[in-house]
């Protein structure tokens, strides 16, 4: 990456570090209880955590626009123009089942978070509850760049195996994160970063595959407008039966894109969806979908999925077509983030999108979003 770029992605792991100090050396009591701060059911630890982003990005460059998950205001700047840096972040996501293991049995309301997360039986718990691998479910905090509309990196830091993944120009990498007591090295630098880090490979071949439609990984709650949707995408149709085949109904959005990597082996994810969902769930993928490469050859496909019918949540679109899209085709078929379009959003981060990322090699899925004409997402190499 340039110099300029790497830059920006020191501050942001600085910020995610800074949000994850925060918020393991908060007593468990507070964080768990909910705020008047953004969102009705906005919790201690997501204000913890998006305040402690929201003042480092600022801090480094006052003129960069924040989309955050909490407050949903662009932080700084204006969002007026589509060049320059802009942020994406979820502070918090997984909050509820973040705040269900920081609540279960046997636990000492006066501890830190960190007392809890540090437990040599954290990862098996959290597992337990909200399923395995760690590294794939855990409760995460997240921060995308897009700069002239092209997606730059992302960084993703999961609070419960305290790990850190970057999808950059660079590579995939996963980076295990030192304890806070020690805190990051001075000075924080690229070499440290990756030299500290295992490449993540999404290239990996399966024995044999019976059924390349399932299992797959959305969000699909006990609520008709995402049922609504999802079943007007035409992807399964009515069939209850693909539906209920879904691995971890409520999992976490920024970290999705690891369930086809070589961290979630068995059983191998045939592809993961963004079920109508806020930005703030979907935008990290982009970088993933750049930089998982086999030479020249993308491994991860992105396709945006619009249903004949237009399902809508709280006035907003769940699965917008083209002409409102935020993704905007430019020469040869590659897409731009059209960030202008979130100027019509007094709360930005409540741009949605319905859209389907699967492995390349996952001939099955890509003939259903060919058959039914839903826009592939190609993206500048």
């Amino acid at each position: 990456m340039q110099g300029i770029s790497l830059a920006y992605l020191m501050a942001c792991v600085r910020a995610l570090w800074g949000a994850n100090s925060n918020l393991l050396n908060t007593a468990v009591r507070r964080t768990v209880t909910t705020v008047s701060y953004g969102k009705e059911d906005t919790l201690a630890l997501d204000a913890i955590a998006e305040e402690e982003i929201a003042e480092s990005l600022t801090r480094f460059d006052h003129s960069a626009t924040l989309v955050t998950e909490e407050a949903g205001k662009l932080a700084s700047g204006d969002g007026n123009h589509q060049h320059g840096a802009q942020f994406f972040s979820d502070p918090v996501d997984g909050s509820k089942q973040l705040q269900q293991f920081l609540m279960r049995s046997k636990f000492d309301p006066q501890a830190r978070v960190a007392d809890l997360i540090y437990a040599s039986s954290a990862v098996a718990d959290w597992e337990k509850m909200h399923g395995a691998p760690a590294s794939v479910t855990g409760a995460c905090s997240a921060i995308t760049m897009v700069r002239d509309g092209v997606p730059v990196f992302s960084a993703i830091l999961n609070f419960i195996s305290q790990e850190l993944v970057v999808a950059c120009r660079d590579g995939i990498v996963r980076i295990s994160l030192p304890h806070i007591k020690d805190g990051l090295p001075e000075p924080l630098t690229p070499a440290w970063l990756f030299g500290n880090g295992t490449p993540l490979s999404f290239d990996w071949a399966p024995a044999q595959e019976k059924d390349w439609s399932r299992p797959f990984v959305t969000y699909l709650p006990n609520d008709e407008t995402y049922r609504s949707n999802f079943q007007g995408c035409r992807i399964f149709g009515d069939d209850e039966k693909r539906v209920a085949s879904l691995v971890g109904k409520s999992t976490t959005g920024p970290a999705r894109p690891l369930y086809l990597s070589d961290l979630h082996r068995q059983p191998r994810v045939k592809f993961v969806a963004a079920n109508g969902e806020k930005i703030g769930e979907w935008i990290h993928w982009l970088p993933f979908i750049r930089f998982a490469k086999r030479g020249d050859e993308p491994l991860l496909r992105l396709y945006e999925v619009v249903p004949e019918r237009p399902v809508v949540k709280g006035g907003i679109l769940m699965s917008p077509p083209p002409e409102y899209s935020i993704f905007q085709q430019v020469a040869h078929g590659v897409f731009l983030i059209n960030c202008r379009r979130l100027r019509a959003f007094p709360n930005p981060s409540l741009f949605r999108s319905t859209l389907v990322l699967l492995p390349s090699d996952n001939v099955h899925i890509r003939s259903i979003m060919k058959s039914n004409r839903h826009r592939r997402i190609q993206l500048p190499s």
